[in-house]
């Protein structure tokens, strides 16, 4: 489904795995708000009360993302972890692939492969985020459980996850890590990736 979902709609309408999901619904009003830059203090302040008094773990994912990149209020990683850890102990796929991304980076969490896996492999397993996937292959050196993970890079690329279309290319072309060439789809996906 997510394969054929055209890109522009899917970002105009806020359109992500999870979508379907009724807390993640309830943030959909804030996103738009936020992104057509209209009255973004009482979006931020409204997405805070969703977040922090209703415990909506979707919310706790968004203020994170945006305390991480830093677009629609000051950049602050202490925050934005804060707010990642919280939406994963509530068992949000979002919640748990971000913070799984910081314990992969180690940015300002020390970097722990193993921590990155557990977080990784919850968010890809519960109703998952399939850009999880394509960062457990990434560390797949270091994975208790390595037989899924060119499976895990392949959903990642086929949902259209840049990183991963490169990545997924690349082994196509070259047969590295056991997979089986077919070139042409290979550079395919790559010139996928660099479209996006």
């Amino acid at each position: 489904f997510f394969k054929k979902i055209d890109k522009v709609i899917a970002k105009e309408h806020f359109i992500t795995v999870n979508f379907v999901n009724k807390e993640y619904q309830d943030c959909i009003p804030f996103l738009q708000d936020l992104d057509c830059n209209v009255n973004i203090l009482k979006a931020m302040n409204d997405l805070r009360e969703l977040a922090i008094n209703e415990g909506n773990p979707y919310a706790m994912a968004i203020l994170g993302k945006i305390y991480k990149q830093g677009k629609y209020a000051l950049r602050d990683l202490k925050k934005a972890i804060k707010f990642f850890a919280l939406s994963a102990q509530k068992k949000c796929p979002e919640g748990y692939y971000f913070f799984g991304k910081e314990f992969y980076y180690g940015r300002f969490l020390n970097q722990d492969y193993e921590l990155a896996e557990k977080y990784l492999r919850l968010a890809m397993y519960n109703n998952g985020d399939p850009r999880a996937g394509y960062y457990l292959y990434e560390i797949r050196d270091i994975c208790q459980e390595k037989n899924d993970l060119p499976g895990l890079l392949k959903i990642s690329a086929e949902l259209g996850y840049r990183r991963a279309l490169y990545k997924y290319g690349h082994r196509l072309i070259t047969g590295k890590d056991h997979f089986q060439i077919d070139e042409v789809k290979g550079y395919e996906l790559i010139e996928m990736a660099a479209s996006l």
